[in-house]
Order: structure tokens, then sequence, then C-alpha cells
């Protein structure tokens, strides 16, 4: 189907795929109705979708409050293993709440229903390759929005 604001979606029963347009980007967008009715999701996509860059530069911020302390605290030290079998300690410097965000890139959005979302980053190499999500369960207010680690 085509959307006037979401471009082109492929909608099966429970779920849809699309694809977003961010920061010279291809973002994929992945859309679960939830039993929540078509229009009522795809009217809160909209909304995501239109504001992008807002919500990246919030969902950022999310993360630096959330997982900075998280990174300087020990995620920055662990042990390499080396060609001969031995480990070798790896010690990054700690990081400025500047320096850390900038490391995300906004990989993937996915809507549940119409109040929703999640945007999912890489991690920079931050987090050993494990990727990072903000979720707001409010729709569009991010008030209460929170920053995991995953993989």
């Amino acid at each position: 189907m085509q959307h006037p604001q979401l471009g082109t979606l492929e909608i099966g029963e429970e779920s849809g795929v699309g694809t977003l347009f961010f920061d010279r980007r291809s973002i994929p967008l992945i859309i679960e109705l939830d039993d929540i009715a078509l229009d009522d999701v795809l009217a809160f996509a909209a909304i995501i979708a239109s504001s992008l860059e807002t919500y990246d530069r919030i969902s950022k911020e999310i993360i630096t409050t959330d997982l900075l302390d998280t990174y300087n605290s020990g995620w920055n030290e662990y042990d390499e293993v080396q060609d001969d079998g031995t480990t070798k300690s790896v010690i990054n410097p700690m990081l400025s709440s500047t320096e850390f965000k900038t490391r995300f890139v906004l990989r993937s959005v996915t809507i549940t229903g119409d109040s929703s979302v999640d945007l999912r980053y890489e991690d920079g190499g931050l987090f050993w390759g494990h990727s990072v999500f903000v979720e707001s369960l409010d729709g569009a207010d991010f008030t209460n929005a929170r920053a995991q680690l995953i993989g």
C-alpha cells in the first residue's frame, strides 16, 4: 500500500514493513498492529516519522542519561584474546556525554499499536556490539522512555 507520509508499506494481517529515510540513510520501519486498527497505527507511525530528527535527538539524550555511567564504569575495559590464546587488557578512555551520544546511529524504528515505539541504535563499538534501544510506551511522549542494551 502507499501511505502519504510513510511511503510504500507492505502490510499483512498483524504486521508490516516499510522504509524511512533519515540522515541520508534508509531506516527499516517495522509495524506491529497489536490488535489496533491499521489507520490508528499508521497515524501514530506518521507522527513519529514526521519528527524523527527530534525523536532521534531525544533518544540520544536518554541513551546518554541511562547508559553513559554504565560505559564509563566498566564497559570501556575488557580483555582481548590474542592470536596465541593469551589475553590483553584494553582500557578505552572514559567519554564525555557529547562524545558518547555521537557514537550512536539509528538503525530501525518499530511501531507497536498506537502507543509504543522503539528506536534501535548501533552502539558504535561501546558495548561490544550490543544494540541499544529506546522505548516509549506512552506514544510520542518520551518523558518516561528508557534506554536498554540488547544482544
